[in-house]
C-alpha cells in the first residue's frame, strides 16, 4: 500500500514541478512583453503577475514541497539526514 501511495506523490510531485517550471517560463515571457511595451501596460502585467500568479506559485510550490516530504517518509529514503555508515 505504501508503494501505491509513494508512486501516486511521485507522480503528483513530478507533474506539479514541470507545471511550475512551465509556468515560470509563461512569467518570463510575460515580463519580456511587459518591457516591450512599456508604459502603463507594462505597470498592470507587473502588477497581476506579482499580487495574483505569484501568491498561486508560491503556494502550490509549498504544498509540493510536503508532498515530497511526504513520499520521502513514506519510501523511507533519508536523504536530509548526513549519516555516512548507511547506504540506504
Amino acid at each position: 500500500m505504501k508503494e501505491k501511495i509513494s508512486a501516486e506523490l511521485k507522480f503528483i510531485f513530478g507533474a506539479g514541478q514541470i507545471s511550475l517550471m512551465l509556468s515560470s517560463l509563461g512569467i518570463i515571457f510575460a515580463y519580456i512583453v511587459a518591457f516591450i511595451v512599456g508604459g502603463e501596460t507594462a505597470v498592470k502585467i507587473d502588477a497581476f503577475i506579482y499580487g495574483t500568479i505569484f501568491p498561486i506559485l508560491f503556494f502550490i510550490a509549498v504544498l509540493l514541497a510536503f508532498i515530497g516530504l511526504i513520499n520521502l517518509y513514506l519510501t523511507g529514503n533519508h536523504t536530509m539526514r548526513f549519516d555516512p555508515h548507511t547506504n540506504k
